[in-house]
């Protein structure tokens, strides 16, 4: 969320200052940016859970053997 407000700041403050925005509204690249991080966070939560179901899976099978 800082990384958002720091980067929409700078590209809104940048004219202040006589510099061009560096990614000017709609903010093509901060777009991309978070949908990289979407990306990662699904695949990285759909790992773990397929991680955690084989275990309990597999914990289930050696208590029924027993």
């Amino acid at each position: 969320m800082l990384l958002v407000t720091v980067w929409v700041l700078l590209n809104v403050f940048a004219p202040l200052c006589a510099v061009a925005p560096f990614d000017p509204a709609p903010y093509f690249w901060l777009q991309g940016l978070v949908g990289l991080g979407a990306l990662l966070t699904t695949t990285i939560v759909l790992i773990t859970q397929t991680r955690q179901g084989k275990l309990a899976e597999s914990s289930e099978h050696s208590w029924s053997c027993k």
